[in-house]
């Protein structure tokens, strides 16, 4: 189980998917979760795990939109009205009125995908961006004629410049800098995709 949640984290982010990892820190009894359990929630409000019971799905659901929004973590205490406390700075209480009767603690945990930087070229102005968007925190992408990964080594990804499976990944930031060798054909390639 911990393998499966651990290699769907793994590839969302390594498709630049953004989700959140939810995870019980406390149960306090009768709760159908127990301490430790996982879930992941990604944008279009789908739970893969369990982290509680169909009172506190929606809400773990809807907090978890609210953290992806914000990129700021939360913990929630879900449970009926009379265990909750209502004095914890930090901590966002919702009352459930289940039969189970029991509390959960969850600590939300967004992850967003690092921005996209793809760079069409092969000139000395691409690896000084390569360096400058990795300094800067960007998944960066440079295809180019002839390039070569050691040319690139801030670089992601170091890939042969074909127009036609030239992949624009969605919000992508581009730059082409080919300087007229091929400025023509790599521009219709991003002028087709989804670039920001």
């Amino acid at each position: 189980m911990l393998n499966d949640y651990l290699a769907r984290a793994h590839a969302l982010a390594e498709a630049g998917q953004a989700f959140v990892i939810a995870t019980v820190v406390r149960a306090h009894a009768p709760t159908s979760a127990k301490a430790g359990a996982k879930a992941i929630i990604t944008p279009d409000g789908a739970l893969d795990g369990r982290v509680g019971g169909s009172c506190a799905q929606p809400t773990v659901v809807r907090e978890s939109l609210k953290a992806l929004a914000d990129g700021t973590p939360r913990f929630l205490r879900l449970g009926p009205p009379e265990m909750l406390r209502g004095d914890q700075p930090g901590v966002i209480e919702v009352p459930l009125t289940c039969v189970s009767g029991g509390t959960l603690e969850i600590y939300l945990d967004p992850h967003q995908p690092p921005p996209r930087l793809l760079l069409i070229g092969h000139l000395p102005v691409v690896e000084a961006l390569a360096a400058l968007g990795a300094d800067l925190g960007f998944d960066v992408t440079v295809a180019g004629d002839a390039v070569a990964a050691a040319q690139f080594p801030r670089a992601d990804r170091v890939l042969a410049f074909d127009p036609a499976s030239l992949r624009v990944p969605a919000g992508a930031y581009v730059v082409v800098a080919s300087h007229g060798h091929y400025d023509e054909p790599a521009l219709e390639a991003v002028l087709d995709g989804p670039a920001a």
